[in-house]
């Protein structure tokens, strides 16, 4: 049965049956996860028209495997679920692993709690809809329910997740062989974690089989739940500017040697409205290629308490920028970062619809935004944007990295009182 044909997922005993290794449940000695603030216990499932996970082929010429990312959702189906315990969030990743068409948003829309189907569109859909513009909210397209997909217009799910990265550049201190292992490096982080219970779930991408054999599967993500989640905001800078304050903190870098800070999971996956692609992955038919079960299991614990971080010390501030070239402000106690040494005039910069441009060709344009790649870390998700600031100058942010870019002190200075002066 389709998951999108299911109202609700209630808590149940009896868990799916399809692989014994995949749906085994640790026994732990550890209080239960399945009691909070039940307003929150809502994630929300979209349903595309065509299938958007991830693809895995064969090249014709060469023979080799080929793996392509999911597919950016523009326009889907969406429907809220009722997700109370760690069995029904299993029961969930269970169903939604046999959904190729299927991707998870960890978080909702309030008003739509009750499962009732509603409609998902972006931004450029809705305006050319409605002829105005858009910036969050309901309206009415063709009859139907519709909203966008920002971070406006949905409320944090008292789920969050940890997503193991072994992104490039890992140290080798950093990268536990067991999962043991690596689940006490994000207790050092987050303390609270090592009680925790979770579902979790090996990278889809280990379901494809190859010849026989499972792909290389490097990744897998941790499913919690959290005691506050509306603390949600700047909740991935602060765990890692603590990892990277106790020494679980390194330098990404990009083909040219510049990098941002990163750590053991990626911080950046916990935005309300953004996408999980859990789904089934896609196969080429292929002789070479099949699709094996997926590997996801439960841990017994506890909810996890995240509102721990103490402030962070002018001794930490100074040591995280000495080491990784970022400088560390807060606001409202939110943790920002930044960088002014990277970002020069002459950057060069791929614009989404535009080509590769400079940063002074941006600030000529006299627009305000334009989306890019993140430019300072290897990424082909375009997820950076250029924008203008209070002052008039233009600084990149890279909203996966978490790290806001300003000119350098030389830049800045030709716009504001060098060559380019006489053009503000």
């Amino acid at each position: 049965m389709s998951i999108y044909k299911e109202q609700s997922l209630a808590p149940t005993r009896d868990l799916p049956t399809e692989n014994t290794q995949a749906q085994s449940v640790q026994q732990a000695n550890n209080s239960s996860a399945d009691i909070l603030t039940p307003d929150r216990d809502y994630m929300t499932v979209l349903k595309a028209e065509k299938p958007c996970n991830k693809y895995v082929h064969i090249n014709r010429k060469t023979g080799e495997v080929i793996k392509d990312g999911a597919s950016n959702i523009t326009q889907a189906e969406a429907k809220t679920f009722h997700v109370t315990t760690l069995e029904a969030m299993h029961e969930l990743m269970i169903k939604l692993s046999g959904e190729p068409n299927c991707a998870l948003i960890n978080g909702f829309v309030r008003g739509t709690e009750d499962g009732t189907p509603y409609q998902i569109k972006s931004t450029k859909q809705i305006e050319a809809a409605t002829g105005l513009k858009y910036e969050g909210g309901w309206v009415d397209i063709d009859g139907k329910k519709t909203i966008g997909r920002l971070k406006v217009n949905f409320e944090p799910s008292c789920w969050f997740q940890i997503d193991r990265d072994r992104a490039k550049g890992l140290p080798e201190h950093l990268d536990p062989p067991t999962e043991q292992g690596y689940v006490d490096l994000i207790a050092k982080i987050l303390p609270t974690f090592s009680d925790a219970g979770y579902v979790r779930l090996a990278t889809t991408s280990g379901r494809v089989i190859v010849d026989g054999k499972p792909m290389d599967s490097t990744g897998s993500r941790y499913w919690f739940k959290v005691d506050k989640p509306e603390l949600v905001k700047g909740f991935g800078n602060r765990l890692k500017l603590k990892a990277a304050e106790i020494g679980l903190g390194f330098m990404k870098l990009d083909k040219n040697g510049k990098g941002v800070l990163w750590t053991i999971c990626d911080t950046s996956v916990f935005s309300p409205e953004r996408l999980t692609y859990d789904g089934q992955p896609r196969i080429q038919n292929h002789e070479r290629l099949s699709l094996g079960a997926p590997d996801i299991t439960v841990n017994k614990g506890g909810i996890v308490e995240i509102d721990i971080f103490p402030n962070i010390t002018s001794e930490a501030k100074r040591k995280i920028k000495k080491d990784f070239n970022v400088e560390v402000t807060s606001r409202g106690g939110i943790l920002a970062m930044s960088n002014n040494t990277y970002l020069e005039l002459e950057t060069y910069v791929e614009i989404m619809g535009k080509g590769t441009k400079t940063v002074l060709d941006f600030w000529r344009s006299g627009q305000e935004r334009w989306r890019c790649q993140s430019t300072f870390r290897d990424s082909e998700s375009w997820n950076g944007a250029l924008k203008i600031d209070a002052c008039g100058l233009p600084y990149l942010h890279d909203f996966g990295g978490e790290t806001t870019y300003h000119l350098s002190d030389d830049s800045k200075g030709a716009l504001l009182f060098g060559e380019y002066a006489n053009e503000i």
